[in-house]
């Protein structure tokens, strides 16, 4: 077990070959610093500038928080590694008070274009997480194999995975492996709830995970519209009720970018408040048998989301 100050000289050394396939740094007690370090800045290095890293392995270390939220960005963009393993770490771990650094694979899948195989075994990732991995995973053409064995994700994490294969047509995942996932992380947030996506929402924008709601309802709100009688015609955005964006009138964005993505058309911050309603037209005005949903809570309904997939050729 080097640690991360023997590491780094190694991989500086090593930085510079032209034929380099594998790197396997596995087991070495990497990730004693939560932010950035030189280890990470090393590795992201080699990540970005590599046109022949194809294998890279990182399991059982203890990589977690900032450290590990600069690393996965920096497979946004590479084009070369195709399997990554970064099992037994801690990569769904908050660190003071921050997102889980697992969260960033949502932007991970939706923009790289060669991985194909992803490991997360036991990195402690909950339901919410895998909403975002969920989100991200439904645009993605390249992946074939993604493991997340032994993650507190419990039943709701695993209809979010399942969910997203369904929606993904261009998807080629074969292998799903979600063994012992049936725990569940207390939480005093409410849990994602894909059956009940109407009523009153305020989303903190710089937070992923309640951005990737907006992104779920946006998709809801797209495909209600876009399949509404040509008698009835809704138009995109009308599902959004009284939008404001930190106190002013916000219009849903009304296409996406290249890689599937919504362009909310700013730097994603602030509150946004807003109700949603599958049926804008009745009164919006909460009636006596309204209740009023807690905060970050989603919906779906038969007519915009497919049934699930027979989960019988996965690993549960």
């Amino acid at each position: 077990m080097l640690g991360d100050e023997a590491m780094v000289g190694i991989l500086q050394g090593v930085s510079s070959l032209m034929n380099l396939k594998s790197i396997n740094i596995s087991n070495n007690t990497l990730g004693q610093k939560v932010f950035d370090s030189e280890l990470i800045s090393t590795l992201s290095s080699i990540l970005k500038m590599t046109d022949s890293l194809k294998e890279l392995d990182l399991s059982w270390n203890n990589l977690r928080g900032e450290a590990a939220e600069n690393l996965i960005l920096a497979l946004k963009d590479n084009i070369t590694v195709t399997k990554l393993n970064v099992g037994y770490n801690l990569f769904g771990v908050s660190t003071l008070g921050s997102s889980p650094a697992a969260i960033k694979f949502a932007e991970v899948f939706q923009e790289n274009k060669v991985l194909e195989e992803v490991d997360l075994t036991s990195n402690f990732l909950d339901a919410k997480s895998a909403f975002c991995l969920a989100h991200g995973l439904r645009v993605n053409k390249s992946l074939k194999s993604f493991i997340v064995n032994g993650n507190p994700i419990g039943s709701a994490g695993i209809k979010f995975l399942l969910q997203s294969l369904n929606d993904n047509y261009q998807g080629h995942v074969k292998n799903l492996k979600m063994k012992e996932t049936d725990t569940i992380i207390p939480s005093k947030a409410p849990i994602f709830d894909m059956m009940n996506v109407e009523g009153p929402y305020e989303l903190e924008l710089s937070n992923i995970y309640e951005r990737v709601i907006l992104f779920h309802l946006l998709d809801v709100d797209e495909k209600i519209c876009h399949n509404s009688p040509e008698e009835e015609q809704m138009k995109q955005g009308e599902l959004f009720i009284d939008a404001k964006l930190a106190g002013s009138s916000w219009v849903p964005p009304q296409e996406k970018d290249a890689d599937g993505k919504w362009d909310l058309g700013f730097e994603p911050t602030g509150k946004l408040t807003f109700r949603f309603s599958l049926d804008p037209k009745r009164n919006q005005k909460p009636g006596p048998k309204d209740t009023e949903l807690p905060k970050g809570t989603i919906v779906d309904s038969k007519s915009v989301i497919r049934p699930l997939i027979s989960d019988e050729h996965f690993e549960k």
